[in-house]
């Protein structure tokens, strides 16, 4: 059972996206926070920036949103202090969160699970194992994108969410179903 558990957070932590891994890890996060900050904040925007900026495929794009979003991360009241606060607890929560996942087949509502195929950590492989652990769900896949976590203030929205670099690559494809690729279930 002991390896099993270890197997589990070293999965959880080699999925990390390379900036969460930063800060969520204890004793590295002792040492990025720090250095994050130096010259006026210049390394964790460069950070932020890449690791964001992976998440789009076009440039043009790409130069169009990450400015945008990091401009709405780093506004005051900053989106900084959350960010380091979740990343505080994120293994411990998650290593919680994970022995909940028996109960998720009880839920019988359907759901509809929408991801990028081509992400470089929210990808096919998370979402086909979302797909597996809800009955009732769909799968839908985008071959050209990847999912992007963001505050929904870009696309309008205001509630935090899953927002799909294709929105904004590809808004007409993001908007019709025919778009979508559907996974059938095991």
């Amino acid at each position: 059972m002991r390896e099993h558990l270890l197997s589990k957070r070293e999965s959880i932590c080699q999925n990390l996206p390379e900036a969460i891994f930063l800060f969520s890890t204890p004793i590295i996060r002792s040492m990025a926070r720090p250095i994050s900050t130096i010259f006026n904040q210049l390394i964790f925007r460069r950070m932020y920036w890449w690791q964001v900026g992976r998440f789009f495929r076009d440039a043009e794009i790409r130069n169009q949103f990450v400015p945008l979003l990091y401009r709405q991360f780093d506004t005051i009241p900053t989106a900084r202090t959350a960010f380091f606060a979740v990343n505080e607890d994120l293994l411990r929560a998650v290593r919680s969160g994970t022995k909940t996942i028996p109960r998720l087949n009880e839920l019988k509502r359907p759901v509809r699970i929408i991801f990028g195929a081509s992400g470089p950590y929210l990808n096919k492989g998370v979402a086909q194992r979302f797909h597996e652990l809800f009955p009732t769900s769909d799968l839908f896949l985008f071959a050209r994108c990847s999912t992007l976590c963001t505050d929904g203030r870009a696309t309008g929205g205001g509630a935090p969410g899953s927002v799909h670099a294709s929105q904004w690559e590809m808004t007409q494809d993001f908007k019709t179903v025919d778009s979508l690729e559907e996974i059938n279930r095991p």
